[in-house]
Order: structure tokens, then C-alpha cells, then sequence
């Protein structure tokens, strides 16, 4: 693989019909730190952007409230792949995309969106960042951030709590039904999928250097170009 600064395009010739951009998937647990460590690493580059999976959950506009509140979110079959990849592809070729903004409180889009784009490098992170083929297609370097279940848990609890109009109790509920079993199911047989793996545990910093570390790793060898990070 090989990258340049910000206000240079990049090449992988090892890929046919590769793209105009550098790509990180990150993945891990729900609670593990993804949001976190993704703007975290966003932070120690120029020209680097972050799109959250979050966005992409499907509208369920069209379904009673005690549906929608019922639907399984920690399944892949809750997100909108299509546009999701449609957005994606066009980030990769360094275009500008209209992200939806999704209200977790309702299950639906808000009509609202955010212009996002075009960057030099793009970090997608989500619980099936490492999951779509298509999207993993579409990564330069994958990471997955592992973190205990404890961890985890409270760090969800204290999100849904206080930014998704959520009970305690229902976020316990849901953990118990649909986060713990999903995460076993989907999430985490895609770590093998990684480049590389830090510790959720950890503060967010250290595992944005090491993303950064394996990021410069992935540096051509010739042709004198270079990314520098704002650290």
C-alpha cells in the first residue's frame, strides 16, 4: 500500500482499480471505544475523517413505535448496506457524501444530514465495520478494539442513559438480549479479520498511536512522500 500527505492523492497499485484514498475499518464491542479511539486517531492527522456506522442504521420511519422498539439493532440486518456502501465507495474515491443523522429515540432519520468529504484518509467505525465484504473490499487496515464486558456494559449504559433518552433497566435488558449474544455471534468472529488489535481498555490515546504506528507502517518505501501527523 502506499499513502500521501493530505493534499495528495495516493496509489496502491497491488489493488486493480484502486482509489484515490486511505481507508481504516475499526470494530470491537459495543462500549469498546470505537467512537473514541477513531476521532481520537482523526485528531493526530490532517485531512483525516471519521464516519460512524451509527448513521446508517435503516429508517424505520414507516413502522408502529412498539415495532421499531422492538427491532434487534446489534444485527447486521439492521443496517442499510446499500447506502452505506454507496457512501463509502464514493468517500474511497475522495468525494463528498450527505451522512444521514439517525435519532436513536425514534429508530428513524431525522432529515438532517451532514456533509462529509472528501478526506485523505477516512476511518469507518462501527460493530460490522470488519464484516461486509464489500466494505472489508475497501479497507487499507483493519483494527479491532477488544474490551471486557464489564467495561463495556457500563460505558453503553452511561451512553444510551444520557444521549438515547434510555432506562437503565432497558439498557440492561438489551444487553442481556440482543448486545452480549450479537456481539458473540457477529462482532467478534470478525477480529480475525484485523491487521491489528489494541486493548478498549486502555485510554483512547494509546490506542490511536498504535493505529498511528501501524498507519506509518503502511508508508511507500520510495518516492518521497509522507503524511505528517499532528503530534
Amino acid at each position: 500500500m502506499a499513502f500521501v500527505g493530505p493534499l495528495i492523492r495516493w496509489q496502491d497499485h497491488s489493488r486493480a482499480g484502486a482509489l484515490a484514498m486511505f481507508a481504516i475499518g475499526i470494530s470491537g464491542a459495543s462500549g469498546a471505544g470505537k467512537s473514541l479511539v477513531a476521532l481520537e486517531f482523526a485528531g493526530l492527522l490532517p485531512g483525516c475523517g471519521v464516519v460512524s456506522m451509527d448513521s446508517y442504521y435503516a429508517d424505520l420511519s414507516s413502522l408502529p413505535a412498539d415495532q421499531r422498539a422492538v427491532v434487534n439493532f446489534d444485527s447486521p440486518e439492521a443496517v442499510d448496506w446499500e447506502l452505506l456502501n454507496l457512501q463509502f465507495r464514493r468517500l474511497r474515491r475522495g468525494e463528498r457524501v450527505a451522512v444521514p443523522k439517525y435519532d436513536f429515540a425514534t429508530h428513524t432519520r431525522t432529515g438532517v444530514v451532514q456533509e462529509s468529504g472528501p478526506w485523505s484518509v477516512v476511518v469507518l467505525e462501527g460493530l460490522f465495520a470488519l464484516w461486509e465484504p464489500r466494505i472489508r473490499a475497501r479497507l487499507d487496515c483493519a483494527v479491532f478494539i477488544d474490551a471486557p464486558d464489564d467495561v463495556c456494559l457500563a460505558r453503553r449504559m452511561a451512553r444510551d442513559v444520557s444521549l438515547r433518552g434510555r432506562t437503565e433497566a432497558s439498557v440492561r435488558d438489551q444487553w442481556l438480549r440482543d448486545v452480549a449474544p450479537m456481539y458473540r455471534t457477529h462482532v467478534l468472529p470478525t477480529r480475525k479479520n484485523a491487521d491489528l488489535v489494541v486493548d478498549g481498555s486502555r485510554p483512547p490515546a494509546e490506542s490511536a498511536g498504535a493505529i498511528l504506528r501501524e498507519f506509518r507502517n503502511r508508508r511507500p518505501s520510495s518516492g518521497g512522500s509522507s503524511l505528517h501527523s499532528n503530534r
